[in-house]
């Protein structure tokens, strides 16, 4: 059978009062690779980060997310959400560095994993370098399975467990891109999620 590997490096550099935001929908293939780097090199910049993975089958990733605070009054945001089932893996590393004098950041970072399935592994591993004081840097990392409350009050209205699991993991998943102030932009990467999910459905 076909096994793809994707793997992925992005350098990005935000300068004085611009907003860079972006949405990665890391589904498919076999194994995915990435190194996302985002540096605020001016005041007033701003850095908005959603991540969504679905991990099925064997399939394996690992994304490396780096936002680096040059200079003080900037701001970012990172959540990153992941729905691993059968046997598959996510590592998600998430680095924050805030230089020295980079007084009046905002910084906050989230990494959530649902796991499907006994098989399924994900990790969350944030690491923070805060050189600063006067600064705001919030991080956290938290997994869990589906709540037994909310598939039951799912499948109490008529759903199938699977329609309802579907269901659930479509709008963990579509959470992730919430930072992301474009509407257009959010609205792409939710409908071709909602694609993918149907298709998984069926295959």
């Amino acid at each position: 059978h076909l096994e793809a590997r994707v793997g992925r490096c992005d350098d990005w550099r935000v300068g004085r009062d611009a907003t860079f935001e972006t949405g990665t929908l890391s589904v498919g293939g076999f194994r995915r690779k990435s190194d996302l780097r985002h540096h605020l090199d001016d005041t007033g910049g701003t850095v908005r980060i959603g991540l969504a993975v679905h991990g099925q089958g064997s399939r394996h990733d690992d994304h490396h997310v780096e936002i680096h605070h040059h200079v003080g009054h900037t701001t970012s945001t990172l959540v990153a959400n992941v729905a691993c089932g059968g046997r598959s893996r996510s590592v998600g590393t998430g680095r924050l560095v805030i230089d020295v004098g980079a007084d009046g950041t905002d910084a906050g970072q989230v990494f959530r994993n649902l796991l499907l399935s006994q098989g399924a592994r994900a990790d969350a591993i944030p690491e923070l370098e805060v050189l600063a004081d006067d600064v705001s840097a919030i991080h956290g990392a938290a997994s869990a399975s589906i709540d037994d409350d909310q598939l039951h009050y799912l499948t109490s209205r008529g759903l199938d467990p699977d329609e309802a699991t579907s269901m659930i993991v479509e709008g963990f998943l579509a959470d992730a891109f919430r930072p992301i102030a474009a509407a257009e932009a959010r609205r792409t990467l939710r409908d071709r999620l909602t694609v993918h999910l149907d298709c998984a459905r069926i295959t």
